[in-house]
């Protein structure tokens, strides 16, 4: 039995019975802005129509699925439906201990539940989605967490790893926790088989296939993807220039002011040297020790963030 013949769908509605059902006039008109009505569970996705905060609850799900809608007719399997969305940031101690607050811009996610996975893509501090994006099939998904006091959510995937995300919504934890768990309950068979590579793939942002981990190109529609190596150089080069090269130029612009104080302390501490040792040589050696020690910690931090997911070639220097 194939993997969509196995999986049981749910759908609560149509888009027009759902629509039906909503009286507040403000909320239709944001509603009505989804072009993609068969992709979504109507119910799940927007639990709250009625009462306080619910205008502002159903805007903020409008703008996350708006920002997805023109890659859903590639991105969804055969039979698959969103079911639930919501936001949150990746909780990375590395990259926390290396880009300190600053390592939220890079970790951003959009969260989409859906039948048979949850996608998880690059977004901004609105939710809205950039390129990147992941999936975590459900039966590659050992346990779930979501926290109670805590904003955060835990996946522990089968073999190995865990992804801790904060900042994720108190009213979304609280619907997610039960239905993930059922979910993982759901399809622990072994007639069900999502297609994946590992508990964590990236996904091609062209067409949507699972990627191989060190694989940089697609299977399916042949995209050229950024191998991290490249703009870990153009950092060793110049402090920055990887990060603008991947089109994080918030970050890329911080790292090169940053560079400007190591250019100074560098030339500081070759001019103590070349005083203490009693010559210009040892000056500047130790000045371009500086430097290079400083470029190849920026180097070292650039290609963890290229590798953390597929970026293609045609997006490089661009914002995403």
């Amino acid at each position: 039995m194939s993997m969509i013949e196995s999986s049981e769908s749910v759908n609560t509605g149509s888009a027009e019975e759902f629509l039906a059902e909503i009286e507040n006039e403000k909320i239709r008109r944001e509603l009505v802005t989804l072009t993609q009505l068969d992709a979504y569970d109507w119910h799940n996705i927007f639990p709250k129509t009625t009462g306080m905060g619910a205008a502002g609850d159903v805007k903020r799900r409008v703008r996350m699925l708006q920002s997805v809608e023109p890659r859903l007719e590639y991105l969804l399997y055969p039979g698959e439906r969103i079911e639930f969305i919501t936001k949150g940031t990746l909780n990375s101690f590395l990259e926390q201990f290396l880009l300190g607050i600053w390592s939220v811009f890079i970790n951003r996610t959009l969260f989409l539940f859906t039948n048979y996975r949850v996608i998880l893509v690059s977004s901004d501090g609105e939710g809205r989605a950039k390129a990147m994006m992941w999936q975590i099939p459900y039966d590659r998904m050992k346990k779930f967490g979501a926290g109670r006091l805590s904003s955060s959510l835990r996946f522990k995937l089968v073999g190995s790893g865990t992804l801790n995300f904060s900042g994720v919504p108190s009213r979304d934890r609280k619907s997610l926790r039960e239905y993930v768990r059922s979910r993982v309950a759901q399809v622990q068979d072994p007639s069900f088989a999502f297609p994946s590579h590992a508990p964590c793939d990236s996904l091609c942002t062209t067409c949507g296939t699972p990627v191989q981990h060190k694989h940089y190109n697609c299977s399916e529609c042949s995209e050229e993807f950024i191998k991290p190596r490249t703009p870990a150089l153009l950092s060793l080069l110049l402090p920055g220039l990887g990060d603008a090269y991947l089109g994080n130029h918030f970050i890329g612009v911080l790292e090169a002011i940053g560079f400007l104080f190591v250019l100074g302390f560098a030339f500081l501490a070759g001019a103590v040297a070349a005083t203490t040792s009693g010559g210009i040589i040892a000056g500047v050696l130790t000045a371009l020790i500086v430097i290079l020690i400083a470029n190849t910690f920026d180097a070292i931090i650039t290609l963890k963030i290229a590798s953390k997911g597929k970026l293609p070639k045609r997006l490089a220097w661009k914002g995403k």
